[in-house]
């Protein structure tokens, strides 16, 4: 490592890359603290980036502060020149290289469908962006159309409507996405995300499309309602808003052999 005022300009770089510009100030604070003092120049270092990170995770800023891109819920440790996984000491990236560790690691996640792994990027950090917006905001995607269709999809995936609505807003297509084989509205459907999927709605995402599992969103909301009635009654609403919008309703399934969706499939003209 270098001298203590180099790490403190890395350190600053990679909090700013992934909790946003107003948490800088804590490392301009332990960096006045600990400078000034006659001691070697990779022991400063050391003290610095762990005050820093001792300092997210005592106060709740972040408590995984900086997540490790494998186990999103295990924070990295610094340790002999490098940000580390605490699973397996591997390095992860170099002090100030954060940010474009965790981007890079992004777009391969959205290529592969890493939904669940990558909800730390669509999750709400109150003054701050979320990372996916802050990325798109400062045009990281500009070379990734197809990877920032799939973090659409992924937000719908995770009922991150707030998300949705500022990609959509900024110009994503509400039906791309659909490298896993399910674009936003199958997953928004699939998974219970009932003002997620009004949003779409609302915003012209077509409602006949065909998934990977032959069927549109309708049939995946019946399906999951059915088969997977864990994400509550909102599957059923769900249903509901999408025959109300129009969605063809042989794709339902009729009878399916659930009363209450049996009610609405009939209402919407469903015939045996």
């Amino acid at each position: 490592m270098t001298d203590g005022m180099d790490a403190a300009t890395r350190l600053r770089q990679d909090v700013t890359a992934t909790l946003g510009p107003a948490h800088a100030a804590v490392v301009d604070r332990h960096a006045q603290r600990l400078l000034p003092l006659a001691w070697p120049a990779d022991a400063l270092a050391a003290k610095l980036i762990e005050g820093v990170q001792h300092e997210f995770h005592d106060t709740f800023v972040d408590t995984t502060w900086p997540h490790c891109p494998a186990h999103p819920n295990h924070p990295l440790w610094f340790d002999d020149g490098a940000w580390r996984c605490s699973e397996n000491g591997a390095a992860v990236a170099g002090l100030g290289d954060l940010g474009a560790v965790l981007f890079n690691d992004a777009i391969v996640g959205l290529r592969r469908g890493d939904f669940d792994r990558l909800a730390p990027l669509f999750a709400d950090r109150g003054s701050e962006l979320p990372l996916i917006l802050q990325w798109h905001r400062d045009a990281r995607f500009d070379k990734h159309p197809a990877e920032l269709a799939e973090a659409l999809s992924n937000a719908c995936f995770l009922g991150r409507t707030g998300v949705v609505r500022a990609l959509i807003d900024a110009g994503v297509d509400p039906a791309a996405g659909t490298g896993c084989g399910m674009d936003g509205l199958h997953w928004a459907a699939n998974r219970g995300k009932l003002e997620t999927v009004k949003l779409l709605i609302d915003r012209g995402a077509p409602l006949e499309t065909i998934n990977m599992h032959g069927t549109t969103a309708l049939g995946t909301a019946v399906w999951s309602a059915i088969n997977e009635p864990w994400w509550g009654p909102a599957q059923i609403e769900i249903v509901e808003a999408l025959l109300d919008a129009g969605a063809r309703v042989e794709a339902g399934g009729y009878p399916t052999g659930n009363e209450e969706i049996d009610r609405l499939l009939k209402e919407h003209g469903a015939q045996a």
